[in-house]
């Protein structure tokens, strides 16, 4: 008999089964048969489709063993909580009312307004439930003859109250899943619930009290015993959010019988953001409602982490360990406690210009917002000072939009009489190469837009493109930095009133900027000689705050010198306008 071993093929079905073959045929007994067209045929078959299939579970098998290779999403929530992460769940978009509410009867000092009180409202798509989750005080305002409740926190989601019972052990046959748990715990049964905003309450069967409160348990967490009335919480195999109990050493164990209420929010995501208009559906006793008003616009709301966020997330969880004290600790952190970020930037104190030492700077651009509400920003702040060093103070800036207007001048085929595409070609390219630049830390290339732009239409032959680039000055706001350097005697300004002379606008005079008006002879009067100055190369603007006496904003349009535009570390290139010239050549 041969000695020949057999090779170790690809694991594809063809490559076995030849390499089965060629290994049989080695062998003296086997040396004469015709595998293509005898039984022995079939029998290969079956054996390479055994192998095959065994090496595609294997590997598959040893995929699923390792976070970054892992596809199910249950294996990955297992992996990562093994590094102590726990997925973020999605978001309720959330806002601040101002309420009045016109006295029906006897007028008391106050009144209150009842957890559960819920507002409606609608977008152009659907309409959302926003919920008082709760108690809050309306105080009788005299003058207005009115109740008036100020920052009243509503959140937006479909609210539900689930309970259980706490059963022994049993097989997963004799648990109905709707009403039981073991005191291990228990899945709530329900997709895209605000875990942030879950209560949990115990009425335990073992005492004669009233439903008492538990609270999640966190790593700040210190001196538990078996009367610590906390839970666990986790995600389940169906992607449920699953809730935990203390074995009776660490933490209060439920006892049989005891009954748990869950009080939770489904949340529509991100759809329910931007909304401004509320109407209350649920009435409040003694009082009729006159004024419902937004302090700003809904927010927060979020999709839970998928798949590659987790793996993502996790490795920095456990990189960070639940505490700040690496620029990338406070950069997980702060996206932890704000999923509905689209970037986030963060720099030393000691890197700042001018240098602030003893801060850590983030500057977070949100999804659907161009900056953070301050109580978003007091939320983040709070939550990294319980875990940062005590001697370093996280500080939040807002981004700085640096806005630019695209003026592009497109030549053509001469011979070209259909034109009705083009534009909308041009346009769906410049949003495809841009949308990946509004973010921090990039740099709009000149000739990869451009030639983005040619690509767009074969009739194209070639463009050129102007930069225009705009900022906001005001009283408050009189240091301009475009981060590009400026092109000497580009700067222009929208009209505006200036001591009692209209239609004024800025000029820039060999670097100093001047505030003229045109007169009837189309000459241009100066009615301000000297409001500041231009640094061409670092391409900041600085105005005399003293000599500045317009309340509103001024728009400020300046050149850059350079084909390419680059953003400041906390500098977001936002394109404004776009205007598009079609040039027969």
């Amino acid at each position: 008999m041969s000695e020949a071993s057999l090779p170790l093929p690809n694991p594809d079905f063809d490559s076995i089964k030849q390499s089965l073959k060629n290994y049989l045929k080695t062998q003296d007994t086997l040396k004469d048969y015709d595998f293509d067209g005898s039984v022995m045929n079939v029998i290969i078959d079956l054996l390479s489709y055994n192998t095959h299939l065994n090496s595609f579970w294997l590997n598959m098998i040893a995929n699923e063993s390792f976070l970054q290779t892992a596809q199910k999403r249950s294996n990955i929530v297992a992996h990562a909580k093994t590094m102590n992460y726990i997925p973020v769940s999605a978001k309720c978009a959330y806002t601040d009312l101002y309420l009045e509410y016109e006295p029906e009867n006897t007028v008391s000092s106050s009144i209150i307004i009842p957890s559960g009180t819920t507002f409606l409202s609608s977008s152009s798509a659907s309409s959302f439930t926003f919920n008082l989750l709760d108690d809050t005080i309306a105080v009788y305002n005299e003058q207005k003859n009115r109740y008036v409740a100020n920052n009243a926190r509503v959140y937006e989601g479909r609210l539900l109250i689930h309970e259980f019972t706490v059963v022994s052990k049993k097989g997963l046959t004799d648990i109905n899943t709707t009403d039981d748990a073991t005191n291990d715990g228990v899945s709530v049964p329900n997709l895209n619930i605000d875990t942030s905003l879950l209560k949990v309450y115990i009425d335990d069967a073992s005492d004669n009290t009233e439903y008492e409160e538990y609270f999640l348990y966190d790593n700040s967490t210190l001196n538990l015993d078996e009367t610590s009335r906390i839970y666990f919480l986790s995600e389940d195999e169906f992607g449920y959010p699953k809730i935990t109990f203390g074995n009776g050493k660490i933490g209060c164990k439920p006892s049989l019988g005891s009954k748990i209420k869950i009080i939770y929010l489904i949340s529509s995501g991100p759809g329910a953001n931007g909304i401004a208009v509320f109407n209350q559906a649920t009435p409040v006793q003694n009082a009729k409602t006159t004024n419902i008003t937004a302090l700003y616009p809904s927010g927060g709301g979020s999709f839970g982490e998928d798949s590659n966020n987790i793996k993502y997330n996790a490795m920095l969880s456990y990189e960070a360990q639940g505490r700040a004290v690496t620029l990338s600790d406070y950069e997980f952190l702060t996206k932890q406690v704000y999923p509905n970020y689209k970037s986030v930037t963060v720099w030393s104190g000691q890197d700042n210009t001018p240098p602030e030492f003893g801060k850590v700077f983030i500057s977070i651009q949100p999804k659907d917002n161009l900056i953070l509400t301050e109580f978003e920003k007091k939320q983040i702040i709070d939550y990294i000072k319980q875990r940062n060093i005590l001697t370093i103070r996280p500080i939040i800036v807002d981004p700085d939009y640096l806005y630019v207007n695209l003026i592009i001048d497109v030549y053509l085929n001469k011979n070209l009489s259909n034109l009705s595409t083009i534009n909308q070609d041009i346009i769906n390219a410049i949003n495809n190469y841009v949308d990946g630049k509004v973010a921090f830390d990039t740099t709009l290339e000149y000739s990869r837009l451009s030639s983005a732009i040619d690509s767009s239409n074969k009739n194209i032959l070639s463009n050129t493109i102007n930069f225009i680039l705009i900022k906001n000055v005001s009283k408050s706001e009189y240091i301009l930095n475009f981060n590009n350097s400026i092109l000497k005697g580009s700067l222009n300004s929208e009209l505006f009133n200036y001591n009692n002379f209209n239609n004024c606008k800025f000029i820039d005079k060999d670097g100093i900027i001047q505030i003229v008006t045109s007169l009837q002879n189309d000459s241009e009067f100066i009615i301000q000689p000297n409001i500041g100055e231009i640094d061409y190369e670092s391409g900041t603007i600085n105005f005399d705050a003293t000599k500045f006496q317009n309340n509103n904003s001024i728009k400020i349009y300046v050149k850059p010198s350079s084909y390419n535009l680059t953003n400041s570390r906390n500098g977001i290139i936002n394109i404004s306008d776009v205007k598009v010239n079609l040039i027969k050549n």
